[in-house]
């Protein structure tokens, strides 16, 4: 049925972080294997995120709930990032 299951380790999760979060400035690396699920409703003002992983967004069940992440530079390399499907669009 195309269904696909991943282990995801969140972004609000302070274990993610080795128990700090990301704070303004910063430069985060989601490296290849691991999927990072952004479940946060706004993110530290980021300077790069680079993603060899895959960088997922938190299904919007509310269709108007907004959610931000803020990177002055995102690199995807290798990797991909996930905001909503065709069938199931991301609306924030």
């Amino acid at each position: 049925m195309g269904l696909v299951y991943r282990y995801v380790s969140l972004y609000s999760a302070t274990s993610t972080w080795l128990d700090f979060l990301p704070v303004d400035g910063e430069s985060i690396d989601i490296p290849k294997g691991q999927h990072l699920l952004v479940d946060v409703d706004s993110t530290a003002k980021l300077n790069a995120i680079t993603v060899e992983g895959s960088l997922l967004f938190a299904p919007d069940a509310s269709k108007t709930h907004k959610r931000t992440l803020d990177a002055r530079i995102i690199i995807v390399k290798g990797g991909y990032v996930e905001m909503g499907t065709e069938t199931n669009p991301y609306t924030s």
